[in-house]
């Protein structure tokens, strides 16, 4: 995983593995079972995506692809909230010159 710290904060960058698509996937690895009913990727507090909520029946991996379509460059955010209300995200680089 790429990033670039700034002001103590990390700001990731993707990876382009073979030949670039028309988006991104996002992994998420979990130990437990876990529901994540809100997936969004924001900017600037803004809600720009919906993604599909999903659930992790055991542990494992969880993938959430998103399609940046007509989508400007700059700094978002993956966001995601869990059954139980805890939230997670992070900052993350997009262009759409990299697709």
């Amino acid at each position: 995983m790429a990033f670039v710290e700034k002001n103590s904060r990390r700001i990731y960058h993707p990876v382009i593995l073979d030949q670039p698509s028309n988006g991104y996937k996002f992994v998420i690895r979990t130990g437990v079972h876990r529901t994540f009913p809100k997936v969004e990727i924001r900017q600037n507090g803004k809600v720009i995506s919906k993604l599909n909520p999903r659930n992790v029946p055991n542990r494992g991996k969880i993938s959430f692809p998103w399609q940046p379509q007509n989508t400007n460059a700059g700094t978002y955010q993956f966001y995601l909230e869990d059954g139980n209300g805890r939230s997670i995200s992070f900052s993350f680089k997009h262009d759409p010159n990299w697709l």
